[in-house]
């Protein structure tokens, strides 16, 4: 039903706001890669997220030129096409630099520097978060270092499927438990930080 109903959504409104939407869902895609992929050591990017996004972008790119075929005239998505060409273009270079880094890797030391990438985040945790007060730290920041710790994680426990490493499995189980931690820990941050925003509208009514 729900892959039925987003294509449906997508569609609706005028060509104009079809455009928009589009240029807003590719957006969110170049947010991704910034996010995962920008400046990031290639042997502990996860192809399949990239190949995911690619194909996304593929898809955004072919729903803006069925509306430049039905007839929309507009600069905006005219360029839009334009921009997603050029960072598909880079995000397949990528893809296939990153493929090709990795198969001159041994697994054993993919597992290890997966393993130093995870202490990189908690070290991040431990700074921005351990003991600080939950109205005031960043919930974006919180959401971003969980989908960071779940892409070592996926990483860690694909690679262990094809070679058994005690150290990966000890590693993983570790990633799990803290990315179980930091998601109980975003519950309370969202749930501090909605008081807090409840708390002031109630003092400014008052």
């Amino acid at each position: 039903m729900e892959e039925r109903e987003i294509p449906k959504a997508q569609s609706a409104g005028t060509q104009e706001e079809q455009a928009n939407r589009w240029a807003f869902l590719a957006n969110q895609q170049f947010a991704i890669y910034q996010a995962f992929f920008a400046g990031q050591s290639r042997v502990t990017r996860r192809p399949q997220l990239l190949v995911r996004l690619v194909d996304n972008l593929r898809r955004y790119r072919t729903a803006m030129f069925d509306l430049k075929n039905k007839g929309l005239k507009s600069a905006s998505n005219d360029g839009n096409i334009g921009i997603v060409d050029g960072r598909l273009k880079a995000y397949e270079d990528e893809l296939s630099e990153i493929r090709k880094t990795r198969s001159t890797v041994k697994l054993v030391d993919i597992m290890g520097v997966l393993g130093t990438a995870a202490n990189t985040l908690f070290e991040e945790y431990r700074k921005d978060f351990a003991g600080q007060d939950r109205t005031t730290v960043s919930l974006e920041q919180l959401a971003s270092l969980i989908d960071k710790l779940d892409e070592i994680r996926r990483q860690m426990e694909e690679l262990g499927r094809v070679e058994k490493n005690d150290t990966n499995v000890k590693n993983a189980t570790v990633v799990r438990e803290y990315q179980s931690s930091w998601v109980r820990e975003y519950a309370a941050v969202r749930q501090a930080q909605a008081g807090q925003t409840a708390a002031q509208a109630i003092k400014t009514n008052d």
